[in-house]
């Protein structure tokens, strides 16, 4: 299997928008979130913003360049290596949508083994029923990424994160 996830892939996703990363920052420390983990977190920038504000963040990937040359800890989202209860949020920003469906299920069920109590999961994922796909249709931007396997609406999100 082709490995999509290379250093150009890396270089043409690389974007953090300012506010974005102020949203959730706002959102941890609403949640007094310390422990963060941030699953899929590629080139690291969200990790390092929110170590950078004070969090004690790590990020997790399964490819090779994030691990090598961004910092992340090698893991596939379905099997995270941390111990149950760890962390007061989990964040995994436009990772969801590359995973199979079932996949998706254990990455949700390991996000919440190893989520505190009253933790947090922060998710952001394209919306299969937003307007702007029934307009752009096959241009949709969702649709440009070839590694982008299952689509979620808020309604079919909500109710797999409701059986963890």
């Amino acid at each position: 299997m082709k490995n999509f996830y290379t250093k150009k892939y890396f270089e043409e996703r690389d974007a953090l928008p300012e506010h974005l990363a102020q949203q959730i920052a706002f959102i941890l420390k609403k949640h007094k979130a310390v422990k963060v983990l941030d699953v899929g977190s590629g080139t690291g920038k969200l990790v390092k913003f929110l170590n950078d504000e004070s969090f004690q963040a790590i990020g997790v990937d399964s490819a090779k360049i994030a691990v090598e040359k961004y910092g992340a800890v090698f893991a596939k989202a379905t099997n995270l290596p941390f111990s149950n209860s760890t962390f007061d949020a989990v964040l995994s920003i436009s990772l969801i949508e590359h995973l199979e469906k079932l996949e998706a299920e254990k990455f949700l069920s390991e996000a919440a083994r190893v989520l505190k109590k009253e933790g947090l999961i922060f998710l952001v994922t394209p919306n299969f029923a937003t307007p702007l796909r029934l307009i752009f249709g096959k241009k949709w931007f969702g649709y440009q990424d070839s590694t982008h396997k299952t689509f979620f609406t808020p309604g079919s999100l909500a109710r797999m994160l409701e059986t963890y």
